[in-house]
């Protein structure tokens, strides 16, 4: 399950619930809601919407401006259904481990027979996300006067993608919110601090 930011979750739970009782989108709706934003706010929710359509949770046709067609998918209308799922397997699956002086090459079993925790070496630059990270939060104070309405975005993303490397949900879903902090980041149009963070994507893209 591809992890979304917090603010396309929120999109993704607005589309769910502005359904129409044959179970279509209510595309009504989002023309008057994308009439009475500002430009800006219209980009910003253009690019979440973009963040859904590239994780197959919906398909769109723009037209004057706002989605006159608008369809959910199967990871869409399931979205809020795996997540919860996967939060109750955690859960399930969770064990507490007391380790009392050094401990040395240890490996943990988890959930059962034959299941063994999994060290990622799969060749993927996890240093340089970390160095993402570590930008985004030192510079904190300043992320508002250089991504101006997309800060809280930029913050939230940074936050989830702390959350996939230590939760190891996978390179993909990683690449997935690098990805946006790159939109964001070149969205800001010259910042230093979005200038270093897609200096080091680049890197990582080749």
């Amino acid at each position: 399950m591809r992890c979304l930011t917090k603010k396309a979750e929120e999109l993704l739970c607005e589309i769910l619930n502005h359904r129409l009782e044959n179970g279509k989108c209510d595309v009504s709706y989002w023309k008057d809601t994308f009439e009475v934003l500002s430009a800006s706010e219209g980009m910003i929710l253009r690019s979440l919407f973009k963040e859904l359509i590239e994780a197959d949770m919906i398909s769109v046709g723009w037209g004057d401006n706002y989605p006159y067609i608008l369809m959910l998918l199967g990871k869409g209308i399931s979205y809020f259904d795996e997540i919860k799922r996967e939060e109750e397997n955690r859960n399930m699956n969770s064990y507490v481990n007391n380790f009392y002086g050094n401990e040395n090459n240890v490996q943990l079993q988890q959930g059962g027979v034959n299941s063994t925790q999994i060290i990622s070496n799969d060749g993927f630059e996890y240093e340089q996300v970390k160095e993402i990270i570590e930008i985004i939060r030192k510079y904190d104070a300043v992320l508002d006067t250089e991504f101006g309405e997309s800060a809280d975005d930029l913050r939230e993303s940074c936050n989830t993608l702390d959350k996939a490397i230590k939760e190891n949900r996978g390179k993909e879903v990683i690449k997935g919110i690098v990805k946006y902090i790159r939109d964001l980041s070149v969205n800001a149009a010259g910042g230093i601090i979005a200038a270093r963070v897609i200096e080091i994507i680049s890197k990582m893209t080749g």
